[in-house]
């Protein structure tokens, strides 16, 4: 697979690293940046496990019990962090898959007067099959919890349609899950490859045209690579144009060693897009995207 680093693509890019105290003293990654009323808020995630260079997971827990804690950042108007909480957990029924615990990845975005949480859980079944949930943020905890259908399939990669309860569900075949509930499919012609894009950024409002930051996996060494795609969707949340494939942080020689990035949030700032990310599940970037660079670059998905 042939993809480029950011700033190849887009030469005025730049990233920075976002780093907070948590409390164990565990990772800190998959940070998903939103914009609201409020200002610019951040979920960072900060899990019980490490990744070695061959992409596996290593768990430090005496009961190899993978956990996740989520932490609620305020931004500063330079997209500095002023202010770090834990977020309080609500209850999301009985716990029947024990060896994963937590609201993983968690995207975060304004809905109508409050922030709005979703992401994924597997402790809800018994058999740990990932499914998508969703909470109001109130203030540092979770309430109103709801669990969305998982139609008996891994559910972890939605991307939220900004201001609605709609979520794309996936590029190619065009489907979108209508307030959660939903499921709307139609054909939609479009390159092969868009068969593979999956959701990682909430979808934000620009101009008349959704915008969001999708990744796919490169197998081709043998282990997981993750690369990028900025992706413009129509109204109804279709796929209309990406851009060419990259990744985002540059880890010294792109040899055999696995590049785990996943993109969990997505604003804008002045003239750019601000995507949040996480890096090999253990640290949190943020990277700054000129928004002309990224319009530029875009191309039909039907070539």
């Amino acid at each position: 697979m042939n993809y480029s680093a950011l700033k190849d693509i887009f030469p005025g890019a730049s990233t920075k690293e976002l780093k907070i105290d948590v409390d164990p003293d565990w990772t800190q990654f998959n940070p998903s940046i939103s914009f609201g009323p409020e200002g610019y808020r951040c979920i960072i995630r900060s899990s019980n496990y490490s990744m070695n260079d061959l992409g596996q997971y290593l768990t430090h827990d005496p009961h190899n019990v993978i956990r996740t804690k989520n932490y609620i950042a305020t931004l500063d108007s330079e997209l500095d962090i002023v202010d770090v909480q834990p977020i309080k957990s609500c209850k999301w029924g009985p716990i029947k898959y024990t060896q994963v615990r937590g609201l993983e990845d968690a995207r975060l975005y304004w809905a109508n007067d409050h922030w709005q949480v979703y992401g994924n859980l597997r402790e809800h079944r018994i058999d740990g099959l990932p499914t998508i949930v969703t909470a109001r943020l109130d203030h540092d905890a979770l309430v109103d919890p709801e669990i969305y259908e998982n139609f008996d399939r891994v559910q972890k990669n939605w991307s939220n349609l900004e201001g609605s309860r709609d979520f794309i569900y996936l590029c190619n075949p065009a489907a979108v899950m209508r307030n959660g509930i939903t499921y709307e499919e139609r054909p939609w012609i479009l390159s092969e490859d868009s068969k593979e894009f999956r959701g990682g950024s909430q979808a934000i409002r620009y101009e008349d045209f959704y915008v969001s930051v999708i990744h796919q996996v490169d197998w081709e060494t043998g282990h997981r690579r993750y690369f990028h795609r900025f992706c413009m969707f129509n109204n109804n949340g279709y796929l209309m144009e990406f851009t060419p494939p990259f990744y985002f942080v540059f880890d010294e020689v792109l040899t055999d060693v696995p590049m785990i990035e996943y993109a969990a949030g997505l604003v804008t700032h002045g003239g750019d897009f601000i995507a949040s990310l996480g890096f090999k599940d253990s640290r949190a970037f943020l990277a700054r995207v000129p928004i002309s660079q990224v319009l530029s670059a875009m191309r039909p998905a039907n070539r």
